[in-house]
């Protein structure tokens, strides 16, 4: 919902933007054709940043997925006692070298040929290393069907909040 609000924002932006330059073009435009071209240059450069920057805000979106930080993922699952499966992205090198209590290691490259192994009954929290191999993990679970899934985002955050990891 958010998003879309972001959207509408920097599309009423936009339109602001379009209404200040047309104004300026017509009290200008008596013999000054070069200037014009130029304000309109500005315009689509302008237009075409913000176009990106809602274009990735919605990519990062994806439906049935619930963005958690470490601390509600201490009171909503673990102080709660919430079964669920943890399941760590990562490599098994970055994952023998350090990780969460509990979590179940499937490498992201691997998700897709171990569906069966990740439970349909309870929620899948995600977590990595920095937060990047969460979202293509929750678009594989996504796309598969999973509803019930949480993105922990990664390692680093959960340390640097000084929790800590085995």
């Amino acid at each position: 919902m958010a998003s879309i609000r972001q959207s509408a924002d920097l599309a009423q932006k936009i339109r602001a933007i379009v209404v200040i330059v047309t104004q300026t073009v017509e009290q200008t435009n008596r013999g000054k054709g070069m200037q014009n071209i130029l304000i309109i240059t500005v315009i689509f450069i302008i237009a075409f940043f913000l176009y990106n920057r809602i274009r990735q805000g919605s990519a990062n979106v994806i439906p049935g997925i619930t963005k958690l930080d470490p601390q509600q993922y201490q009171q909503q699952f673990k102080q709660a006692k919430q079964v669920h499966i943890l399941l760590d992205v990562r490599t098994p090198e970055e994952f023998v070298a350090e990780h969460l209590a509990g979590a179940v290691n499937i490498p992201v490259q691997n998700l897709s040929q171990r569906l069966q192994d990740v439970p349909t009954d309870r929620p899948v929290v995600l977590m990595c290393r920095s937060g990047n191999r969460t979202k293509m993990a929750a678009q594989i679970l996504a796309q598969a069907g999973y509803t019930n899934v949480y993105d922990l985002g990664g390692l680093m955050q959960w340390k640097a909040t000084g929790l800590s990891v085995r």
